[in-house]
């Protein structure tokens, strides 16, 4: 009887051990392969960069954080109340000693007492309140620079989908080149067999579909980056397969200089920024003035429970104090100085914010124009590009045109293919950059405006 080797029945676990590794990465991958796309549009696009966008986290977190300060801000608009408890215990107790008369200890050897005080600020210059209403105006203020930061990340999804949507259609383009070539080395080939044609245009016409073919894979490997960078601006997955089920045509919006800059002016949030910016220093400089007026305050101290000379048992303490500043050595007086100039140079830097904010308004509207009248010009182009390949490709067939007519027209017709893929990105981009430099690109902004204007 036949007894396999130690090295034999070695070989046959090791070639048993590949093969299930080879079935179970077979497996895998098949399965990944399969894995449905996730289908998105513009709004999900939005919705989901919203919820996960860090940098929008953290304006959050600084509204959290200045709604905390504004509630410590508040607290000394209100009375304190506090309780403090003692407790000692004294070796030798001083007493009253009159000979033959009197003989008692002052005070108890143990000494407790419980008292309950309470303070309330009557007056302090109005620094209480302009420390409140600046934490008012801070709060205002980061709230708005979260809805800009909304902004900020609405403006990077939607580019970020129309970059993807730009490469999809690229794709479209490097395929129709392909197919085209693949035509035309047809066409070369049988008027080559007929002996109609040299096999200098079969040449030709293979080296053609091998460049398109080239230009295809690249423009495949730019649509799948494009792609991971949507899935990294969206927060999921880079490797998550989507499917876009939204697409963009051309429509006119009119819309004039004037009406863009009033927009601008009454929708911009960095106007806004800066007019609670203005109004937290304006505070700023009331609470550093306060520091020139008395202080003056009440305090009640209630002891329910206690056994020394100045504490006893149910005794109430009513206080009212002032605090006053005589020289502090020009402290108060440069505290004022700092707080005004600050005032005053918010105030410049409002100037320049809404002279940018009018430029900014300008160049994007001038941008918009153009790149609108652009997409009507390429239109006709392609129209032409398209009626012009298609003579050149029946003269060549016919025999009446040489084979650079048609490989000439056929690039035409690609390039005209690509500058109308180019010239809709490039007018969303310009009509989103428009939307932006008037303030309509909200937070509950619809995608679907960008069709409707």
């Amino acid at each position: 009887m036949y007894y396999p080797s130690r090295v034999t029945r070695h070989a046959s676990r090791i070639t048993k051990y590949l093969f299930i590794i080879f079935f179970y990465t077979f497996l895998i991958t098949s399965l990944s392969a399969r894995e449905t796309p996730l289908k998105i549009d513009l709004k999900t696009c939005i919705e989901n960069s919203l919820a996960t966008d860090l940098t929008l986290k953290e304006a959050i977190a600084d509204v959290s954080a200045a709604e905390g300060q504004l509630r410590q801000a508040r607290a000394g608009l209100f009375p304190s109340l506090s309780a403090t408890a003692s407790y000692s215990k004294r070796n030798e107790v001083p007493e009253i000693n009159i000979p033959g008369i009197l003989s008692e200890g002052l005070i108890d050897e143990n000494q407790h007492d419980v008292t309950f005080t309470m303070k309330y600020l009557l007056y302090d210059g109005g620094g209480i309140s302009s420390l409140s209403s600046q934490a008012e105006a801070n709060l205002e203020g980061y709230k708005i620079n979260e809805a800009k930061t909304a902004q900020d990340v609405i403006y990077k999804s939607i580019i970020s989908y129309f970059n993807a949507l730009r490469w999809k259609h690229f794709v479209h383009v490097a395929e129709e080149s392909v197919d085209l070539s693949k035509e035309q080395l047809d066409i070369a080939k049988s008027r080559f067999e007929a002996g109609t044609a040299a096999k200098a245009d079969v040449l030709k016409a293979d080296a053609q579909l091998s460049e398109s073919e080239i230009k295809l894979l690249d423009a495949t490997n730019n649509f799948n980056i494009a792609l991971s960078s949507l899935n990294d601006t969206m927060g999921v997955p880079l490797t998550t397969p989507l499917e876009l089920s939204e697409d963009y045509v051309y429509k006119e919006w009119n819309v004039t200089l004037e009406e863009c800059q009033n927009m601008a002016m009454s929708e911009r949030l960095e106007i806004e920024i800066i007019e609670k910016t203005k109004e937290s220093l304006y505070y700023a400089t009331e609470f550093a003035k306060s520091a020139w007026y008395p202080s003056i305050f009440l305090k009640l101290d209630y002891t329910p429970y206690g056994n020394s000379l100045l504490s006893m048992n149910n005794t109430v303490v009513g206080t009212v104090g002032a605090q006053f500043n005589i020289f502090d050595g020009f402290k108060t007086g440069g505290n004022v100085d700092e707080a005004e100039a600050k005032y005053e140079k918010v105030t410049i830097r409002e100037a320049d914010v809404k002279k940018k904010i009018t430029l900014d308004v300008q160049k994007s509207f001038l941008t918009f124009r153009s790149n609108s009248k652009k997409v009507l010009e390429v239109e006709k182009n392609l129209e032409a590009s398209k009626e012009s390949f298609r003579v050149a490709q029946i003269s060549y067939r016919e025999g009446i045109s040489p084979f650079i007519d048609v490989n000439q027209a056929q690039l035409v017709l690609i390039n005209a293919e690509v500058n109308k893929v180019q010239s809709i990105f490039d007018y969303y981009v310009a009509k989103l950059d428009l939307l932006r430099a008037t303030g309509l690109l909200k937070e509950n902004f619809d995608p679907s405006s960008l069709d409707e204007h």
